[in-house]
């Protein structure tokens, strides 16, 4: 969130300088110049591939959330021949990209075609200059530097003034991507123990290894079916010994008062970070010795898993009134 200071000098002028700014500061900018100055949405619309004539603002929405992710800004326009198009935004200070981030934003754009949603579509990065040095250039259909925007404000009043000091202000908040760094031994050890857990508990929906383990990278987690996306989530930390059913978005009175009563044997109810969560605790793994020789430790904190699995499935309608989605309320 936008933070400033302000500082009053000789009773009269004043400096303000912000503090803090972040990515959904940027978005609402943005979004507000694309939807509501003709001038910054015909520029940024060439900019990012349009035909020039062809601008009109069809559909304009932020934090746009699908099965397949969500895009920081959603822009659908005009296109050459009639056809509706969709620019994709992704908009980053410094934070790193999440896995596949950049893949993601063409699966909803291809997505968005099968749906007639619109007819063609671009990917756009928004970021400081300093950022997409990093970025190859095949990652999005357009990068677009925070700078070029700023640039591309109209007018010379206070509050073009105010819009150009959160853009200068997120600059200098910038650094390059952070670049992960893959551990090999821990990549094969979780890929050993996802073969080990799928031949016990077919029925756990584990994802595949792909592009290898960070060094802190050392648990795993699933969705469990039926539930608003990444809501209900069962999470494995081997090498902490600990099964949680997390909830997100509930709080721990509401847990308890609602599937103590039912809650497995063996299992506590706590806060568990940003969540509240059903856990198991359970003997430890090591990671940094090899899998092999280590099956017995990790099952069960595997049956556990399955069990807080089943658990949520079996309590769906109740579990789903928790999180505040009641059938009977039609939400």
């Amino acid at each position: 969130m936008l933070r400033s200071g302000f500082r009053s000098v000789n009773n009269y002028s004043s400096q303000i300088c912000f503090v803090d700014v972040c990515e959904r500061d940027l978005d609402f900018v943005l979004a507000e110049e694309i939807e509501c100055s003709q001038s910054f949405r015909s520029w940024f619309l060439v900019r990012t591939g349009a035909v020039p004539e062809k601008g009109e603002l069809i559909r304009l929405g932020r934090s746009v959330s699908t099965q397949h992710g969500e895009t920081d800004l959603l822009v659908v326009h005009g296109g050459a021949n009639g056809l509706r198009r969709a620019l994709l935004i992704e908009n980053k200070i410094a934070a790193s990209f999440m896995e596949r981030q950049p893949e993601r934003y063409r699966v909803r754009g291809d997505a968005g075609i099968r749906d007639g949603d619109w007819e063609e579509f671009a990917t756009v990065l928004v970021a400081p200059t300093l950022y997409l040095k990093d970025v190859p250039e095949k990652k999005f259909d357009y990068q677009v530097s925070y700078e070029e925007c700023e640039k591309a404000l109209a007018g010379a009043d206070l509050r073009a003034e105010f819009k150009r000091r959160i853009f200068r202000a997120a600059c200098s908040k910038a650094r390059r991507p952070w670049n992960k760094i893959v551990d090999l031994a821990l990549t094969e050890w979780f890929k050993e123990a996802r073969s080990f857990a799928v031949g016990r508990f077919p029925d756990l929906p584990l994802a595949a290894e792909g592009g290898g383990r960070a060094p802190s990278s050392k648990w795993i987690t699933f969705a469990v079916r039926g539930f608003p996306q990444s809501r209900v989530i069962v999470e494995i930390k081997p090498h902490n010994g600990i099964v949680d059913l997390r909830f997100s978005g509930v709080e721990i009175g509401d847990l308890r008062r609602e599937l103590s009563a039912l809650e497995p044997d063996g299992t506590d109810t706590v806060v568990a970070g940003k969540s509240v969560a059903i856990r198991t605790l359970h003997p430890k793994v090591n990671t940094d010795q090899p899998f092999f020789g280590q099956e017995e430790i990790l099952l069960p904190m595997l049956a556990s898993a399955d069990q807080l699995r089943k658990f949520a499935e079996e309590h769906k309608e109740k579990i789903n009134r928790l999180l505040g989605y009641d059938p009977t309320q039609g939400n």
